[in-house]
Order: C-alpha cells, then structure tokens, then sequence
C-alpha cells in the first residue's frame, strides 16, 4: 500500500470516536513524547544513550507545509 491508498483505508475504515481518537494521540504521540523528556537527563549523562521508538506504517502523521507544527496537537 502507499501513503494514499493508506489514508484512504484508514478513512473507510476508522470508526472510532473523537474521545477515542484522544485517547489514542495521549497514548501514542503525548506517552512517547513525555517518556522522552523525562529520560533526557539520564540520556544526558550516559556515553551510549538512545531513544528507539517503533510504530506502524499506519501511525504516519501528515504536516501541512503552511503549518509545520500542526500535528503538536492540545490533548
């Protein structure tokens, strides 16, 4: 599948509800984000510190060109 035919799945297939879909951008985007900087201290003063985040090819976000910071969403 590329990008349009995945989006277009996702638009004929998603049911869930505006509460859900927050639910999901908390758990996905804002749990990862805030792991993240929490952590950062500790990576900080490791020589060897990484980050691995692992998604699905469905977990892709558009950014509009004329908002780059679009997909920074207020949940």
């Amino acid at each position: 599948m590329d990008v349009n035919q995945r989006v277009e799945w996702m638009r004929e297939n998603s049911k869930e509800t505006y509460e859900e879909a927050k639910q999901c951008m908390r758990t996905n985007y804002y749990g990862a984000k805030l792991v993240t900087e929490a952590l950062l201290p500790l990576l900080q003063l490791s020589s060897s510190g990484k980050i691995v985040n692992v998604s699905s090819g469905f977990g892709l976000l558009r950014v509009s060109s004329a908002n780059p910071k679009a997909f920074e969403l207020e949940i």
